[in-house]
């Protein structure tokens, strides 16, 4: 019973360092302590790959830049090419004439398109020599080549991540099934101990014995379901879902 009083006091002692932590990062300078007011039960969120990477790759700022900078180099590298090819322009011109001897009557003819002039051409432009252009170009299709390589590097990144983020929460889940019914198992096996020491039929040996097991198991249980929260949160971090988005599920 010592033993057991000791444990507890240092549980109590865990549990004020923890929640004083807590009230500190969330900014609570209250004396009000906090209780929390849902038991601790297993809820199974649904994930997939496929799924999480479709989002990773439409939520995750860092990939949504890289994309972005690709498309800028691509559009630069565009521009210089173009400059390195011949350029063909259509000129067209028409002028309206005053022929009349007299000044103001001229004037009247300019405005009425009387004596139109008409002028088509045609100017093409040949890049020769040009190398100041062609180093711009070559090292647009350099930086281009490199944003491409980064968004790629980083896509198989995520991919990876993703991956091992989907097989870690998957051990996790297996893990809380598994201590959940144990749990069950050995609360059950403790009533039916207390139910049998109450009828003369069993000792307190084999009743502290079970109960032992049974809060032994429920740690377990705690614990493999601390992790398995704590998987799911990586999981959505690595999706590039928002902080504020997450909080709202857990809490």
């Amino acid at each position: 019973m010592s033993a057991r009083e000791n444990d507890l006091l240092l549980a109590q002692n865990q549990w004020q360092l923890t929640h004083a932590r807590l009230k500190m990062a969330l900014q609570d300078d209250s004396d009000e302590t906090w209780i929390a007011q849902d038991s601790l039960t297993f809820e199974e969120a649904p994930f997939s790959l496929k799924e999480s990477l479709q989002k990773a790759f439409e939520e995750r700022k860092d990939f949504k830049v890289a994309e972005e900078e690709l498309k800028f180099r691509n559009l630069t590298h565009a521009i210089k090419k173009n400059l390195l090819l011949p350029e063909l322009n259509l000129i067209g011109m028409i002028a309206s004439n005053g022929l009349d001897e007299e000044y103001h009557r001229s004037l009247d003819d300019v405005a009425t398109l009387d004596f139109p002039t008409y002028f088509i051409g045609v100017t093409l432009s040949l890049p020769i020599g040009n190398y100041e252009t062609k180093s711009r170009y070559q090292k647009s299709r350099l930086e281009k080549w490199e944003a491409l390589y980064k968004v790629e590097k980083l896509k198989n990144e995520i991919v990876v991540d993703i991956g091992k983020k989907i097989e870690m929460l998957s051990t996790h889940k297996l893990e809380v099934k598994t201590a959940e019914k144990i749990t069950k198992l050995l609360r059950q096996k403790k009533i039916a101990e207390e139910e049998k020491f109450n009828r003369g039929r069993s000792s307190i040996n084999f009743v502290v014995q079970s109960q032992k097991e049974y809060l032994d198991s429920e740690s377990q249980f705690v614990l493999s379901l601390l992790n398995y929260k704590k998987a799911l949160l990586d999981l959505k971090r690595s999706e590039g879902e928002l902080l504020e988005e997450i909080l709202k599920e857990v809490l």
